[in-house]
């Protein structure tokens, strides 16, 4: 009488089966490392939240990365040179002024050592102005908004309540930048209506007169030649020169 032998261990997969299987594995494996390779390359920050400001071509809102001053300049359209290595903070304020680049953590210039420009701050920035109060800061800002830009530290004396003494101890901190160049100013024979509203002083019934003057005398073959148009005087012609040009001139 035979005996059959009997085989109690687990029952060994064919040679194909198992080598199925090690392939499968290893695909998987290859996938969970792709996979957690492009999460964390996805969630990598693009760089850190700063405000470009100031003597750039464009100004405003960038994520820096790496979160360097030069990096923030370049970014803006402005040319980085080797010493603008600053490391930045979130919500920097990055200021590119001709003679440097000044980081602070506020909008405010003061407090990160800039001259305020009288042309563009605010009420608020003015009145922290050493000399300037609220009172005085809201009589600047309605000056200019009546009679124009300011054309240099001097032109503040026509504000009501800056003297000599006042401009004085306030010179410190303010400064006006020159006017445009002159390939930026406006000219009196190309520009329209509209254009010719946006120059301090010019409201809809002048620009529409020196357009009418335009038309029927012929073009402007000098800028002083706007004293012609009736409401332009001396003092608004001479407020108006850093911003206007004839092409011939």
């Amino acid at each position: 009488m035979s005996r059959e032998k009997v085989s109690f261990g687990r029952p060994r997969a064919p040679r194909k089966d198992r080598s199925l299987a090690g392939m499968t594995f290893v695909l998987l494996v290859v996938g969970v490392m792709l996979f957690t390779r492009d999460l964390w390359s996805s969630t990598e920050p693009a760089g850190i939240p700063v405000q470009v400001m100031g003597e750039v071509p464009h100004p405003g809102p960038y994520l820096v990365h790496p979160p360097l001053s030069g990096v923030a300049v370049e970014l803006a359209g402005g040319v980085a040179t080797p010493g603008m290595t600053e490391e930045l903070q979130p919500g920097d304020h990055v200021w590119v002024l001709s003679d440097g680049v000044y980081v602070g953590p506020t909008d405010d210039p003061l407090a990160v050592g800039l001259p305020v420009n009288p042309n563009t701050a605010p009420v608020k920035a003015l009145a922290t102005i050493p000399g300037v109060g609220p009172a005085l800061a809201e009589a600047i800002v309605a000056e200019r908004e009546a009679e124009g830009p300011f054309t240099g530290q001097q032109d503040l004396l026509r504000v009501s309540g800056v003297g000599p003494s006042t401009l004085a101890e306030i010179g410190p901190f303010v400064s006006v930048p020159q006017a445009p160049q002159r390939d930026r100013r406006l000219d009196l024979n190309k520009a329209s209506e509209r254009q010719l509203q946006a120059l301090p002083g010019i409201g809809p019934a002048l620009a529409a007169r020196i357009v009418e003057h335009r038309d029927e005398k012929g073009p402007f073959q000098r800028v002083n030649q706007l004293d012609d148009v009736s409401g332009i005087g001396p003092k608004t012609l001479d407020r108006l020169r850093p911003w206007i040009k004839v092409e011939s001139e």
